[in-house]
């Protein structure tokens, strides 16, 4: 079975969606790099961050994580 041009039939119809992963895909990116000594403070400014009730919430917590 032949599936060479899998890759250009699937990029066609779905060229202009942009790729999302998924909040523990991206959570779990993200603290694979952290020291363990800052693992706990990490986790709680992230989950902060992803649990915020509306965007500008997400946004504020976002900008406190920045300034640490």
């Amino acid at each position: 079975m032949d599936l060479s041009g899998i890759d250009e039939a699937i990029k066609v119809p779905f060229s202009k969606i942009i790729q999302q992963r998924c909040i523990v895909h991206l959570i779990r990116n993200n603290i694979k790099n952290v020291s363990y000594k800052y693992y706990k403070e990490f986790c709680l400014d992230l989950k902060t961050i992803y649990g915020a009730i509306n965007l500008e919430e997400a946004q504020e917590n976002l900008e406190l994580f920045g300034q640490k």
